[in-house]
């Protein structure tokens, strides 16, 4: 017999079984019902007709007291004064209810009942169970992105950023950057990294020499400090007054000119130092910096006291809330782009760390244990401290709020009501052997 044979006879089944009372007391009242018209019309059998008549009978009275026992539990029956013991259901509902909350929370789901349960739970191999579908799989892909996207959406808020700003300036404040910052300068100057930033940095002078703007406000500078010079050097005695007077009056000493001398000489030697990396200036500051590097590396006092309170002032002065600002900013707009494209990079990423450690954890005995026991501890935990809940969820449930009494009959009827139709169905046949045994009972007595 097929799959789909038996599902086509099922409702068949169901209806048959729901009327199964009926149909018992209708062969019942019908049976009563020919045997008393055969007893009338042939009265010479009346032995057999009459004990079967009496079964009929009896039968006919047990399926009519068991129909409105199973009719009276559900609905009102109009009968005169037996009517307030009928529709039991609804008028003991808050009874039942109580009784079923205290069966559920103190029989049924004990919380040694659910710990018992639990001991046999392993969440790792529900959870790999889970993920062996692809498609449930790639949902939990999209959890994990989804819960990414969700943070960096307040990732820029102004209490992150200011958290941010003041943890920034502690670390600079605490942090002890002398000896490792030494040790690197001086492998970094050893190994010629630092001819780059003297390349770039002789240039970048250079041109700002050049500059057309800048070479004006330099010269006028110099001008104005040769000038002040000139004059400290006139104020020292009479011959000095005598020499400066007499340098001008000849055009000797000559503050513009000066000026620009210094001017061209200064740009003929950035230019030489940017080009020559063996140039003595170079070389001298090459010198210089190496010094330095070595002392802070093996924590002379004096430098390193001079690198922390340049570290403590650019704790206290530099301003990190713009630039904290911009990081975040730019770093959230770009998590966000590349979450929203197929296959981008952060995506393809994100991918294969969660299938990495599904893989890892998947092999790694220890950890799945230690999950389950860690899930099953905090489970029971919650049950101990939440029992009542269980009590709390069955009686909301059924509650009148919820559930209607139309509505908790009708679900209680379509659960138990086609069992109950043996009850009037056993009644009919109970009650007919009864009649019978006591017609014979009669007879033989008689």
């Amino acid at each position: 017999m097929t799959t789909s044979t038996m599902n086509d006879k099922a409702p068949v089944r169901d209806r048959t079984r729901r009327n199964l009372g009926a149909i018992s007391l209708a062969i019942a009242a019908s049976g009563a019902v020919v045997t008393h018209i055969c007893l009338y019309c042939f009265p010479d059998i009346r032995m057999p007709l009459g004990i079967l008549a009496d079964g009929f009978e009896a039968a006919t009275i047990g399926g009519v007291a068991d129909w409105f026992a199973v009719t009276a539990l559900f609905r009102e029956v109009p009968i005169p004064v037996i009517r307030r013991h009928t529709n039991i259901i609804v008028k003991n509902r808050k009874r039942i209810a109580e009784g079923i909350v205290d069966m559920v929370q103190t029989k049924w789901l004990t919380p040694e009942a659910i710990s018992e349960r639990l001991s046999q739970f392993s969440a790792s191999h529900m959870l790999f169970n889970y993920l062996e579908v692809p498609a449930q799989r790639e949902k939990a892909r999209e959890l994990l992105r989804d819960v990414l996207q969700r943070l960096t959406n307040h990732i820029d808020q102004i209490s992150l950023e200011k958290f941010l700003d003041e943890a920034v300036r502690k670390q600079l404040q605490g942090l002890q950057l002398a000896a490792p910052l030494g040790r690197w300068m001086v492998k970094s100057i050893e190994a010629g990294d630092h001819q780059a930033i003297f390349d770039g940095l002789a240039k970048a002078l250079l041109e700002a020499i050049q500059h057309a703007d800048n070479r004006r406000v330099l010269g006028k500078t110099i001008e104005k400090v040769l000038e002040q010079a000139i004059d400290e050097y006139k104020k020292r005695n009479i011959g000095s007054a005598f020499v400066v007077w007499l340098g001008r009056a000849t055009d000797a000493i000559n503050s513009a000119d000066a000026s620009k001398i210094i001017l061209k000489e200064t740009e003929a030697q950035l230019e030489a130092i940017s080009q020559d990396r063996n140039h003595p200036w170079r070389l001298k500051l090459t010198e210089l910096w190496l010094d330095i590097a070595r002392k802070l590396a093996i924590g002379d006092k004096q430098a390193t006291a001079m690198f922390e309170h340049f570290q403590q002032r650019l704790a206290d002065n530099i301003d990190l809330k713009d630039l904290i600002h911009r990081v975040l900013t730019s770093f959230k707009n770009t998590v966000q782009t590349q979450l929203a494209i197929p296959n981008s990079p952060l995506r393809n990423a994100l991918d294969r760390l969660f299938d990495s450690l599904n893989h890892e954890f998947k092999n790694n005995v220890k950890a799945r244990d230690s999950f389950d026991i860690w899930v099953r501890r905090n489970v029971q935990d919650l049950v101990l401290k939440h029992h009542n809940l269980i009590g709390d969820i069955v009686a909301s449930s059924l509650s009148e709020t919820k559930l209607s009494n139309a509505t908790l009959v009708e679900q209680i009827e379509s659960k138990v009501g086609p069992d109950l139709q043996y009850i009037r169905l056993n009644g009919a046949v109970v009650g007919g052997i009864v009649g019978v045994a006591i017609a014979f009972i009669k007879l033989a007595l008689t």
